[in-house]
């Protein structure tokens, strides 16, 4: 029975119900069971008819996600130069994400014996494929082409969103020494960071109302080392500048424009010269635009003495 007979035939259930009804006036009152059997029977008659056809739509939807799927990954497959076997359009993205700070070795096999491929730094973005073992096959795109390889199952952060709905586009991970009251701190910025959309053409401030705000102990921040001058001294909110820069450089990444930033006097041990990003409330702010003509999520989380800021495109 194809879908529109289907639904004829729910039609026609109906209309004999209501002429059933029609017809009843004029002839002999049927009792009250018989009565509750004869529209619980047509009742139950209707719900079998419909819920065949919507069986049959909800076959006929995954059929057409079927086709689609396939006709992407040959799409990609041709793109990328793979075979199907190493892409998906659907595969979970995934960034590199080493407790030290230093980079990965991808390897031809899983086997950490195994040839490596190329030394990806914390924050590239790859997508995982399948595990295998200890690692995940992995695909990603570097010296001008998408390659695959096998990188340990440990040093690879899946992302936390729904790919339906989220986009990874950007990771930035900066990693320093571990010290109690910085830690805390640090997590602290994570958290009023974290979760924060901008949309398209919007600014995002640092100490303005979407923004993290001054890092002091009546906002619940501790005392810990910060740098002054290019001197370590104690202060409020120490290790909050980590934040920020971890920030600046996941924003650099996707070449959103600056409106605002400032650097360390004399830089600092956790990233390259220059790549820095300091805050200070009331004199030093970091501001930044969204001219991306999407929306962007902000995901910000710190382990230790180490802080992960990851951008997604809101599809």
């Amino acid at each position: 029975m194809t879908k529109m007979q289907r639904k004829n035939a729910t039609k026609i259930l109906v209309v004999a119900w209501l002429l059933t009804t029609i017809t009843s006036a004029c002839a002999p009152a049927p009792t009250a069971s018989t009565e509750a059997i004869l529209i619980a029977g047509t009742i139950d008659q209707v719900q079998e008819v419909e819920t065949e056809v919507a069986t049959e739509e909800m076959e006929s939807e995954t059929e057409k996600f079927q086709k689609s799927y396939q006709q992407e990954l040959i799409r990609l497959s041709k793109e990328m130069g793979l075979s199907k076997s190493d892409v998906s359009p659907y595969c979970d993205r995934g960034y590199v994400k080493t407790s030290d700070g230093k980079k990965l070795n991808v390897r031809e096999k899983p086997d950490i014996s195994s040839k490596s491929i190329i030394m990806l730094e914390p924050g590239y973005i790859v997508r995982v494929i399948r595990q295998e073992d200890n690692f995940y096959r992995v695909v990603f795109q570097a010296e001008d082409k998408w390659q695959v390889g096998y990188a340990s199952k440990e040093c690879i952060r899946i992302s936390s969103k729904d790919i339906l709905d989220y986009e990874l586009i950007a990771v930035a991970v900066v990693t320093a020494d571990s010290a109690e009251n910085r830690d805390y701190n640090m997590g602290l910025a994570c958290d009023k960071l974290d979760g924060t959309v901008l949309g398209s053409e919007e600014e995002y401030d640092w100490y303005g109302p979407k923004g993290v705000g001054n890092a002091s102990i009546e906002n619940g921040f501790k005392i810990a080392p910060i740098k002054v001058n290019g001197e370590k001294v104690d202060g409020d909110g120490g290790g909050v500048c980590q934040v920020t820069t971890t920030l600046y450089n996941a924003v650099l990444k996707i070449n959103l424009e600056i409106l605002e930033h400032y650097n360390h006097f004399g830089g600092v041990s956790y990233v390259p010269k220059g790549m820095d990003a300091t805050v200070s409330y009331g004199s030093k702010n970091f501001v930044f635009k969204n001219t991306k003509n999407y929306p962007i999520y902000i995901e910000a989380y710190s382990e230790g003495g180490q802080v992960v800021v990851c951008l997604y495109r809101i599809k």
